[in-house]
């Protein structure tokens, strides 16, 4: 069985050591006990087998199964469970600059696919996580492409990421065997919402003209460090999506649109709930 340690921090004070995790504060006496953990602090976040745990406690002459009862109970020790992804598609246009910096993240889980018609014909896409990101979003393209796969592979789990303006946008996960909200859910609504009650926010003005004209959204370029700022939050949120990690998650935690303001580096999150005219709550035939 493999198991994740949290983070944790072993903190040396005047009479004794204290050990800071997520499950609290901890007074250490044993000098063995101390070693142990500064070593194991050096496995954190990363898999590691039950058995190897144990044999690091052993190094130390440690009654290896009461001292991992005890790490048991002062760190944070998980399980790590089987993966619901087996792979990480981004479809996008953003060059092989974004390539390199995804194939150093998660390596051989990762691929990069066109964004054109035939992505909606490729078998690979059950049970992957699946990012479409445009440098010009045209929205009935992408709406075509997005539920084509829906339909094609329920197990698929969808995302749209895009420029917004001064932000960078990137929706929350949809996979329609579930049947959350969708990215249309939120996009089809702000462009009725402008027809309707006009905003003058300059980029929902574009997105709605270029929507009603059946053309994409012109591209937007980038400086390098705003490029930065939108491939960071990209493998932050894969991370969160694909990754065990060491942290305890829930599904109001994940299933979370999100934009970083690409001249500060501010990032907000937001729950995106369903619109009733939505395709996505239409039956899939």
């Amino acid at each position: 069985m493999n198991l994740i340690i949290s983070e944790f921090q072993v903190i040396k004070l005047k009479e004794h050591t204290i050990v800071i995790s997520e499950k609290g504060v901890t007074t250490i006496k044993s000098r063995p006990l101390i070693k142990a953990l500064h070593k194991l602090s050096t496995l954190t976040s990363t898999q590691q087998t039950k058995k190897h745990i144990l044999h690091t406690l052993e190094e130390f002459n440690l009654a290896p199964d009461e001292a991992f009862s005890f790490l048991e109970q002062a760190i944070h020790i998980k399980a790590v469970t089987e993966k619901h992804f087996k792979k990480i598609i981004i479809a996008h246009e953003w060059g092989c600059e974004l390539d390199n910096i995804l194939n150093s993240e998660f390596k051989e889980a990762f691929f990069a696919l066109p964004i054109n018609t035939h992505l909606t014909k490729q078998t690979q896409l059950s049970e992957s996580l699946v990012i479409i990101m445009p440098t010009k979003y045209d929205h009935h393209k992408i709406k075509h492409i997005y539920f084509e796969i829906a339909k094609k592979h329920p197990t698929c789990c969808l995302c749209v990421a895009l420029r917004t303006g001064d932000s960078f946008y990137i929706s929350q996960p949809y996979l329609s065997e579930i049947g959350g909200p969708c990215h249309f859910c939120n996009f089809d609504n702000i462009a009725r919402t402008e027809r309707v009650r006009p905003t003058f926010n300059n980029w929902s003005s574009l997105f709605n003209f270029c929507t009603d004209s059946h053309i994409a959204l012109p591209e937007q370029p980038m400086t390098k460090l705003q490029f930065a700022l939108m491939a960071g939050l990209l493998v932050e949120r894969i991370k969160l999506w694909t990754c065990p990690g060491s942290g305890h998650r829930t599904q109001d935690r994940i299933m979370l649109s999100s934009h970083i303001n690409l001249f500060n580096g501010q990032i907000t999150e937001e729950h995106v709930t369903h619109w009733q005219m939505c395709d996505c709550l239409r039956p899939i035939k």
